[in-house]
C-alpha cells in the first residue's frame, strides 16, 4: 500500500502555514545545549495511519539525521481529533529507555503526593508500540527537513 503524500514543497517566505523545525536549528541550537546524557522531546504532529505523513515521518527522519538515538511515540489526542505524535531524541546512542518498573521506580521515588494520573512504565511501553502502517512510512521517509527542503502542513496559517 502506497501512503498518500498530503504536503506541498512551496518556498519558506510564501508559506501560508506552519513549517518543522528544520535541521540546522537541531544541529546549531538544539544538540550543543544539551547535557552529556541529555533528551529533547518534541511533538511531531498528526501520527494517525492516514496522517502520519504530513509531517511526524519528516520530523522522525530530520531528527535521526542529527541525533544517534530517536524514539518515536504516539497518543489520542481527542481535541486533536487524532493520534499525535512525539519524538525523543538522545544524545547518547547507548541510552536506554527506562524499563516500565525503572520509570515506576523513579516516579515513586520523585513524585510526592498523587501519583501520575496518566503516565506509568506499562503506559509509556504502549506509547511506543506504533502500528505498522506509521513504522513502514517512517521506515520509507527519506527526506530531511531543511531551510531549502520545507515541508507545510496547510490550515495552519494565513497567508500575508
Amino acid at each position: 500500500c502506497t501512503l498518500p503524500r498530503p504536503h506541498t514543497r512551496i518556498r519558506p517566505h510564501t508559506a501560508p502555514c506552519r513549517a518543522p523545525t528544520p535541521q540546522e536549528f537541531y544541529q546549531t541550537v538544539v544538540l550543543p545545549k544539551l547535557n552529556p546524557g541529555g533528551v529533547f522531546i518534541t511533538q511531531s504532529g498528526p501520527c494517525g495511519f492516514l496522517s502520519c505523513t504530513e509531517v511526524f515521518t519528516l520530523i522522525h527522519s530530520t531528527l535521526r539525521s542529527v541525533f544517534p538515538a530517536v524514539h518515536a511515540y504516539a497518543q489520542h489526542i481527542p481535541s486533536f481529533c487524532d493520534i499525535w505524535g512525539y519524538n525523543m531524541a538522545l544524545q547518547d546512542a547507548s541510552a536506554k529507555l527506562l524499563t516500565p518498573e525503572e520509570l515506576d521506580a523513579r516516579a515513586a521515588e520523585r513524585i510526592s503526593g498523587e501519583p501520575l494520573k496518566f503516565l506509568d512504565g506499562q503506559t509509556l511501553q504502549g506509547l511506543l508500540m506504533l502500528n505498522k502502517v506509521v513504522r513502514k512510512a517512517m521506515a520509507d521517509e527519506k527526506d530531511v527537513f531543511t531551510k531549502d527542503n520545507a515541508r507545510f502542513i496547510h490550515g495552519g496559517g494565513v497567508n500575508k
